[in-house]
């Protein structure tokens, strides 16, 4: 659809116009409540950007062992013992990007319609927003189960409409490799079952591992983890069977368990139908305070549900309902967001002409990783379900 019927600016400074308004790609992507989805959006908002070296990799340290503590008498001859506390994750940016051309004939024509050419690069800009947005919606809720070699697009039309998807956006995402995006949510906060490495660092450390509880139908769990390739304990499929039944009590214990590790303020990211049912539980518990009506602000939805126990508040992922219907994720976000590189957040070439040919070209492109310095701040319940009477 246009954006404007008539010519809005001088044709002779339409490129340096968008030199300057193409800059807000980035916070557009925040501001776009019919695209960007929560968990997006908190992302976005958590992120922290990073100067990286030339091999682009980059790290934080984690204290993985203490030194001792000792009785002392009055003449003490003390005692040391030599240690290095430090283990170091390992991270590396992945890179995407959108683009879009506009040519002269485009140009010249549109002078001579109710639409003008600014408005046909307004256009491609908001589309290149929407691209954007939307890649990022799917990479964060990916299972990294469907690309292989020979495999390198996901037609998203397809997939969210097959997954019930009322509107679904018409682009393609497409990848260099199965391995070459950001990880996902999914590939974070994954319980240790087979064993993987994340950040540099194997699951086998009990400081690497998130808590993860699976459901059960007494012959074993009902959730479907991949054993080999990238993905490896990543729940492909958590509905394998009928899901055991989600309740008050169930969360709580879990909650429970989870602080125990720490005081963790956590976002939890439910499935439509475990939102309702706790709406309709926990009425008594909502508040209306400042901060609630900021993170109504923030997340573009009614994200206020809180448990008064826990430090915790619950929002509605819609794609979990396209994905995982059957899980919950919880986080803190100084455990796990987005590492930028600084200057690729994003690094945007705005419209210009393209050398050799009779377009012009305008490119918006980013350089980051989603990382989880502290996995014992995350966690997943799998394999539960609501039924909404």
């Amino acid at each position: 659809m246009p954006l404007t019927v008539t010519p809005t600016r001088a044709e002779q400074s339409w490129t340096t116009e968008y030199a300057s308004s193409i800059e807000l790609v980035s916070p557009m992507l925040i501001d776009n409540h019919k695209d960007v989805m929560p968990t997006a959006r908190i992302m976005k908002m958590a992120s922290k950007e990073k100067a990286l070296p030339p091999n682009e990799e980059f790290g934080y340290n984690m204290i993985t062992e203490m030194q001792d503590t000792y009785g002392m008498a009055k003449n003490q001859v003390f005692r040391t013992k030599s240690l290095d506390p430090v283990t170091r994750q390992t991270w590396t940016p992945e890179k995407w990007y959108s683009s879009a051309p506009m040519n002269d004939f485009d140009i010249e024509h549109y002078k001579n319609s109710g639409r003008s050419y600014t408005d046909l690069a307004e256009e491609n800009l908001q589309a290149i927003r929407s691209a954007m947005t939307w890649r990022n919606n799917y990479d964060l809720f990916s299972r990294w189960d469907e690309l292989d070699e020979d495999t390198l697009e996901v037609d998203l039309h397809t997939v969210l409409a097959a997954a019930g998807h009322r509107n679904p956006p018409r682009t393609t995402l497409r990848y260099n490799s199965p391995t070459e995006r950001p990880y996902s949510i999914p590939m974070l906060i994954r319980k240790h079952v087979t064993g993987h490495t994340i950040g540099g660092v194997h699951s086998s450390n009990t400081e690497w591992q998130p808590l993860v509880w699976d459901s059960d139908d007494g012959d074993g769990s009902i959730v479907v983890r991949a054993t080999t390739g990238i993905n490896i304990d990543v729940v492909t499929n958590d509905h394998l069977t009928d899901p055991s039944a989600f309740s008050l009590e169930l969360l709580q214990d879990y909650l429970s368990d989870f602080q125990k590790s720490g005081p963790y303020e956590l976002y939890g990211a439910t499935p439509s139908n475990h939102f309702i049912y706790l709406v309709n539980l926990l009425r008594t518990e909502r508040r209306r305070t400042p901060q609630d009506d900021k993170m109504s602000a923030e997340l573009g939805i009614d994200a206020t549900l809180t448990l008064s126990e826990f430090k915790i508040t619950f929002y509605v992922e819609p794609m979990l309902d396209w994905f995982l219907p059957n899980s919950l994720f919880f986080f803190d976000t100084d455990c796990m967001f987005p590492a930028m590189d600084a200057p690729f957040n994003p690094r945007v070439v705005p419209w210009e002409r393209i050398p050799g040919t009779n377009q012009y070209g305008t490119f918006s492109y980013y350089n980051g990783q989603n990382i989880c310095p502290d996995r014992v701040g995350l966690g997943a319940m799998h394999g539960y379900g609501v039924t909404i009477s």
